[in-house]
């Protein structure tokens, strides 16, 4: 049986697929204060999410719920503001804990807010972290899909409001065609 007190304070190498992309990586420290933090490639919100051990039918489980960012939001088209992350989990004879089977999911409520649905966003494993350097994920992934995002809608409304001024100056330059008789 795995128990909250065997997981507190570890760290763990993530490998997962979510919105159609495979082979991702992160980290997840899973504090002693009950929360965890994604690390290293995703970002939860503003607050970590907090964890927990469940057991069903004989069977431990690891339930994380990682609030989402805007930006996670957007992307992937995420209808609730939160991803709730499920492993099985398994305890070796050495006493490494592992998560298999991970399920990714968030909910989505119908319009009136009457029936929830929930939905499969990916699948995930997790292993112990025993060395960082060896299994270190690309750094700042996120950050950088994000500032291109940012950069991209920043271009996007520079391009709109050239395109305004364009227009302007077009429907300008008709007005002056028309009224000089050139029957632009």
């Amino acid at each position: 049986m795995v128990t909250d007190a065997d997981l507190a304070g570890k760290s763990y190498y993530v490998d997962f697929a979510c919105f159609g992309y495979a082979d991702r990586f992160c980290t997840l420290a899973l504090g002693e204060n009950g929360f965890a933090e994604f690390g290293n490639g995703l970002k939860a919100g503003e607050q970590p999410g907090p964890w927990r051990v469940e057991t069903e039918e004989g069977i431990d489980y690891l339930q994380v719920i990682m609030p989402t960012k805007e930006i996670y939001r957007e992307l992937y088209n995420i209808k609730g503001d939160d991803l709730f992350w499920r492993a099985e989990l398994q305890k070796d004879a050495e006493g490494n804990i592992t998560g298999v089977d991970g399920k990714i999911i968030s909910e989505k409520k119908s319009l009136l807010g009457l029936k929830t649905d929930f939905v499969l966003e990916g699948t995930f494993k997790m292993t112990p972290l025993t060395d960082q350097k060896e299994r270190e994920p690309m750094k700042g992934l996120l950050d950088k899909i994000e500032q291109l995002r940012l950069a991209t809608g920043q271009d996007v409304k520079a391009q709109k409001a050239k395109g305004k001024k364009g227009a302007a100056k077009k429907g300008a330059a008709k007005k002056s065609a028309s009224s000089k008789g050139m029957g632009v």
